[in-house]
């Protein structure tokens, strides 16, 4: 969020630093040149001073910028800096004479090193340093929504961790300034300040807007609904067993429950059918497997009377015809109960709006 605080002074200081180099660059240059065709004549070691001069004059203007210079105390006037002195003196022009073609290059390093100047001037009446406390602020927000974002990818990822509050982020201790009087002061003290900051409100709000969108997306689901279906599923699969020993044992009873309330299967559907009110699809599937269940052991109960009644081979018949067809079609909704319980817990509608509008402020505040 800093970066997008001073991204109004950045063009700037960029260009100062472009002609200082290109400056630095000038003076080198010169001493190259004149290195052979002036010896003794004390050229070179005014050069070289100049060189140092305007790397000191560099450093203090960065150190300026950097914060740890209270004011700007360099040379602006570029006529009265050593550089700007020695392009006027007696020494420059006994150069050229010696060395005509350094002309060029001296009026070139002139106009950059006007310019130069005239940037420093800029800086100097345009660049206001903010407060202390600001950099602080800023850390704080993104320290603030650093953890915003972590809880909601966990609520997401599980049923147990809760959602960040509606309207925690924007009234958050650490976001309540950007409402207050320090953001009116920080805009009287320098109207670049307000684009920023109107900038980063708004993406404040958006994220408050995602997080509804979310919330409203957001499935309550049941860690423990697909372990419940798999074990009450394992214990229809021995109650099948049992029904069809009796029948290849030819018995005269047939040695099981027949009350689908009661069973492990039927317990599970019922304490899953309320959970599933707000899931009309999963519960449409587990209705029907209700009666599917219910049918089984409907058809259970007639052959239980044919075994004790002696009609083995009405028992089998009733148990191929309309058990086992039964059976198959509870299985296959069970599966698809399973199948959209794991599309419930993927969250995918609200992993979207994640991704597609959460992340995409958060890497905007953070550029």
């Amino acid at each position: 969020m800093g970066r997008r605080i001073w991204t109004g002074f950045g063009s700037v200081i960029c260009i100062l630093l472009l002609l200082c180099i290109v400056t630095l660059l000038g003076v080198k240059k010169i001493k190259e040149r004149s290195e052979q065709a002036i010896k003794g004549n004390g050229l070179q070691a005014t050069l070289k001073e100049v060189e140092l001069a305007h790397y000191i004059w560099l450093r203090r203007l960065s150190d300026f910028l950097g914060g740890t210079l209270p004011q700007l105390d360099v040379e602006l006037d570029h006529t009265k800096c050593k550089l700007g002195a020695f392009l006027r003196s007696a020494s420059k022009q006994e150069a050229v004479k010696l060395v005509p073609s350094l002309e060029q290059h001296f009026q070139g390093l002139e106009k950059v090193h006007e310019q130069l100047h005239k940037t420093a001037i800029l800086i100097k009446q345009t660049y206001k340093k903010a407060p202390k406390e600001l950099p602080s602020l800023l850390a704080a927000l993104e320290s603030i929504l650093s953890d915003w974002t972590a809880r909601i990818k966990e609520a997401l990822n599980s049923p147990d961790n809760k959602l960040p509050e509606k309207g925690e982020l924007i009234s958050s201790d650490s976001a309540s300034w950007l409402e207050g009087e320090y953001v009116r002061e920080l805009k009287k003290m320098d109207q670049r300040f307000s684009g920023p900051i109107e900038s980063i409100k708004r993406a404040f709000q958006g994220l408050e807007m995602a997080l509804d969108t979310i919330r409203s997306q957001r499935v309550e689901y049941r860690q423990d609904f697909i372990p419940s279906l798999k074990a009450a599923t394992q214990e229809q699969s021995k109650w099948f067993r049992m029904v069809l020993i009796s029948l290849l044992e030819e018995l005269d009873e047939l040695g099981v429950d027949t009350d689908p309330a009661t069973s492990p299967m039927g317990r599970f559907l019922s304490q899953a059918l309320p959970y599933a009110q707000n899931l009309p699809q999963l519960r449409a599937i587990l209705e029907n497997a209700l009666s599917q269940l219910k049918a089984i052991y409907a058809s259970a109960q007639r052959i239980g009377e044919a075994l004790e009644d002696g009609e083995t081979t009405a028992a089998k018949y009733i148990f191929s015809n309309e058990l086992l067809i039964y059976s198959n079609g509870l299985e296959k909704q069970l599966q698809e109960a399973e199948r959209l319980h794991k599309k419930v817990q993927m969250q995918e509608p609200a992993w979207k709006t994640f991704h597609q509008k959460v992340l995409p402020l958060v890497s905007e505040l953070q550029s």
